[in-house]
């Protein structure tokens, strides 16, 4: 189509049209729902304010933020606007593996599950690490205070647990094998 076509012209008439807005002369879209359309000097801060707005989650909210604004964005140029953002580029994206074989206990403490909370920047006294019991099964957790994070105090906690609810078949830990061995050899 060539600018002086009347074909060009119809089509101009047909889907837009002028409307003046104070000194400005705004050129709208004439669907159900008549939005600005954004020429292409403004389009850039246009596209920047509609994807702060929605906080850089993403493209498909920042194309409909888009779309709820403004008429005859492309695609193609939003999705290169999100591409090239540096707040977006810089969010770390993690994949998410499936489990590969689910953990499935039995039943009430069979499996429970330890960890050591570092509580170094925040202690409370001369406490400065926690022991974090949890039971698989039913999810419920118990937390211990521990001054170290050697084997031995945390062996005479789990004891303590062990004689008031029983030893579980399986205790777990993100630890090692070998601090679980050390706990092991403690409490034995």
């Amino acid at each position: 189509m060539v600018w002086g076509d009347s074909q060009f012209k119809y089509w101009v008439q047909k889907y837009f049209m002028l409307i003046k807005v104070g000194d400005l002369n705004v050129v709208y879209s004439t669907d159900k729902i008549s939005r600005p359309v954004e020429v292409y000097e403004e389009l850039y801060t246009k596209l920047d304010a509609c994807h702060n707005r929605v906080g850089h989650h993403g493209r498909d909210k920042a194309w409909h933020e888009i779309k709820d604004h403004y008429s005859w964005v492309p695609y193609d140029v939003v999705m290169i606007f999100i591409k090239l953002c540096d707040s977006c580029s810089n969010r770390q994206i993690f994949p998410k593996f499936p489990a590969s074989k689910p953990i499935v206990s039995i039943g009430y403490l069979t499996r429970i599950q330890i960890d050591l909370i570092d509580m170094r920047c925040r202690p409370d006294g001369s406490f400065k690490w926690i022991l974090h019991v949890k039971d698989h099964f039913t999810k419920f957790s118990w937390v211990y205070p521990l001054e170290s994070k050697e084997a031995e105090p945390v062996a005479e906690k789990l004891l303590n647990q062990f004689y008031s609810f029983g030893p579980p078949r399986i205790l777990q830990s993100d630890n090692g094998k070998e601090f679980v061995a050390r706990i092991i050899k403690v409490c034995s």
